[in-house]
């Protein structure tokens, strides 16, 4: 499992919700919860922010140069974004959660539109795992990437 870690200056990031998925119940639940406690959006902000940053400016040089489709989902806003904002705001209760939802909402569009690159939005709000593949597909078709 260890030469699965990404080796970052003094730090080493194990990937464990992958090996969690791919190893599903003989994955230790033990290892898992102790590992959990290390997470990256566990570590105090300052630290959190730099590592987040080196992680994506390794990931532009490395595809800065390469034809193809990047999808991303929750890891490129979403979850260092809200994870900040619940974590370090402090915002409480359902009040709290929508303040909070709707500001990462308006952030995530303004950053969207100032970047130069094709992009799309699919809408998921229903959460119908059919209706949004149909859209993901549609939008892959209308790009070029599938037929």
């Amino acid at each position: 499992m260890i030469e699965r870690a990404a080796k970052k200056g003094s730090w080493k990031l194990l990937p464990y919700q992958k090996l969690k998925n791919e190893y599903g119940t003989s994955f230790p639940d033990d290892l898992y919860h102790s590992l959990s406690k290390q997470d990256v959006y566990e570590l105090p902000l300052g630290l959190n922010r730099r590592l987040i940053t080196e992680r994506w400016e390794a990931f532009a040089e490395q595809t800065l140069d390469e034809a193809g489709v990047m999808i991303f989902e929750c890891c490129f806003i979403q979850n260092p974004v809200t994870v900040g904002m619940v974590k370090y705001d402090a915002l409480e209760g359902v009040e709290g959660t929508l303040e909070v939802l709707e500001a990462r909402r308006k952030l995530e569009h303004r950053i969207l539109d100032s970047l130069g690159l094709n992009k799309e939005r699919i809408n998921n709000s229903l959460y119908d795992q059919e209706t949004y593949r149909t859209m993901l597909m549609d939008k892959l078709k209308l790009h070029g990437v599938i037929q």
